[in-house]
């Protein structure tokens, strides 16, 4: 008889139609009914809203008759509200299908069950329409949940043959990083997985695991049968799952029409959770802060979050009841509201290549208005003089404006409903540089000789400031010309030196042919 330990992992759902059920737990009675299973009963009574699946298990099957002690304690089970499914064997789709379904029906029979547990379920291609018509048949009959144990990785197209995939079942946890991947594509409750031999229960680790699962299961005991007894902590265990709540994300575009088909990922704990096109409705954990990223797709582009008008499209969330959120978007090749400009902001390399998601800023009088990532379209006021400045990124730094404008910050005056478009130029800093060109690398280090990065820098020309960024940065310059670099102070830490040993803030740069001119300010740490 395979063992198997009831551990039920479950993701986002693709289409995006979960709902906010919380973990619960999936526990295998592999006894016969007695003193262990009133102990899940009791569990259960005493934790009434945690879901609860029960497999029961007589004899590797149903077993030739029917056990009046079985009949008995399952109604219990149910009564308590218990869904109990029974344990049937498959040999990775080798057993004939018409002696599963004959221990399908002894199951809806004998016992009435909810549900049938498919063990030893195949993972290789070409074996889903074995579980899938299984699953079919169990439906036909009255049930209305089937679970297969692969036991293992699974393949995306076993999702929807059952209604769950135990994807681990063995020793020790799963680690979290196991559960990303494809799997983030698929709401939760699709899977399970098992774990046995856990000795001490990791309460931080359960509510972890929860964002991950739909049910789950631990247990101290270990093979040669995991199943004999619950494990000391179930209490504590069943307590330490977190209630859910449903988070809901629309989108629209910039005048309230509904836009679908948008990307968008949430991840906990620096690991990637669950990924959906929106509208999508994913399932979290009550009281736990999620990183939430909508994406920009085709000619639509991130604007703003509608319940607080940020245009970061990053947010952190935390929630306590089921919310709605709407991302709003900006068709790029639209035409201006009625009454407004727009200035339309691109980036490309040198060659010409389009290049994405560099941060762009819009700013009148020397005052921040509006930011996004590139290709970016700015909706302004008719009339008016605006400046948009690019940031560098990685390893490309701005050189020049299509138009011939080296300035960073590149001025444009708008008409009546006129659409403005700018394409600032990137070169990669990996690349040799033009014969017509050189550069300026500066670099920032505290006094110990660690990098610091993000200090404001600026390249001055005759008394004008032309070129500014952040550090580490690279400015793109001309030939046999004289510069000024500078550093700003931040924070705690203060501009002491360059390391050539110029102790002047203005560090002074004469470029020749092509060359590279690398500098890098000293900063000092006061407490």
């Amino acid at each position: 008889m395979a063992l198997l330990l009831s551990i039920l992992f479950i993701f986002p759902s693709k289409s995006a139609d979960a709902s906010a059920t919380s973990t619960g737990l999936i526990i295998s009675l592999y006894t016969h009914p007695g003193t262990i299973w009133n102990a899940v009963i009791q569990e259960k009574i005493a934790h009434p809203s945690v879901p609860m699946l029960v497999i029961i298990n007589p004899d590797n099957g149903p077993s030739i008759s029917k056990d009046a002690d079985y009949a008995m304690a399952i109604q219990e089970l149910q009564k308590s509200g218990i869904v109990v499914l029974g344990y049937v064997y498959t040999s990775y789709a080798t057993r004939n299908s018409t002696a599963v379904a004959a221990e399908i029906d002894n199951y809806k029979n004998w016992y009435n069950l909810n549900g049938v547990f498919f063990d030893e379920m195949s993972n290789i291609s070409g074996n889903e329409n074995y579980y899938s018509n299984l699953s079919n048949y169990a439906k036909s009959h009255g049930f209305t949940m089937t679970i297969g144990n692969s036991g293992t990785d699974t393949l995306p197209s076993y999702i929807g043959t059952v209604d769950n995939i135990v994807i681990y079942d063995n020793k020790g946890l799963p680690p979290i990083s196991f559960l990303g991947g494809w799997y983030t594509n698929y709401n939760k409750n699709n899977f399970s997985a098992i774990s046995y031999g856990i000795n001490n229960l990791n309460k931080t680790f359960v509510k972890e695991l929860s964002n991950h699962v739909g049910y789950l299961y631990m247990t101290n005991y270990t093979l040669p049968n995991p199943w004999i007894g619950l494990p000391p902590y179930l209490y504590n265990l069943t307590a330490s799952l977190p209630l859910s709540v449903a988070l809901t994300i629309k989108s629209t575009d910039v005048v309230g029409n509904s836009v679908s088909g948008l990307p968008v990922a949430i991840q906990f704990g620096g690991y990637d959770l669950a990924k959906g096109f929106l509208p999508a409705t994913f399932t979290l954990n009550i009281d736990q802060a999620y990183n939430l990223t909508s994406q920009d797709l085709g000619n639509y582009t991130f604007d703003h979050w509608q319940d607080t008008a940020s245009s970061s499209r990053s947010r952190t969330i935390s929630l306590s009841t089921d919310t709605q959120l709407v991302a709003v978007y900006r068709n790029i090749t639209s035409q201006p509201p009625q009454g407004r400009s727009m200035i339309f902001a691109s980036t490309t390399d040198l060659t010409g290549k389009t290049l994405s998601g560099f941060y762009t800023t819009l700013w009148q009088d020397r005052t921040w208005l509006q930011s996004g990532f590139t290709s970016y379209p700015f909706i302004v006021n008719n009339d008016q003089t605006y400046q948009v400045a690019v940031a560098d990124y990685g390893n490309y730094t701005f050189n020049h404006w299509s138009d011939g404008v080296t300035t960073r910050f590149h001025n444009v005056t708008t008409g009546t409903g006129t659409t403005t478009n700018l394409n600032a130029v990137y070169k990669n800093i990996n690349d040799p540089l033009p014969p017509s060109q050189s550069s300026i690398s500066v670099n920032t280090i505290n006094s110990t000789g660690n990098t610091i990065t993000g200090f404001y820098t600026t390249l001055w020309q005759n008394g004008a400031q032309i070129q500014q960024g952040f550090s580490s940065v690279t400015f793109a310059v001309s030939n046999g010309q004289t510069y000024q670099v500078a550093v700003a102070d931040y924070g705690n830490y203060t501009f002491n030196h360059w390391s050539d040993g110029v102790t002047t803030r203005l560090h002074g740069v004469t470029t020749g042919t092509g060359t590279t001119t690398s500098l890098t300010a000293v900063y000092s740490k006061t407490s």
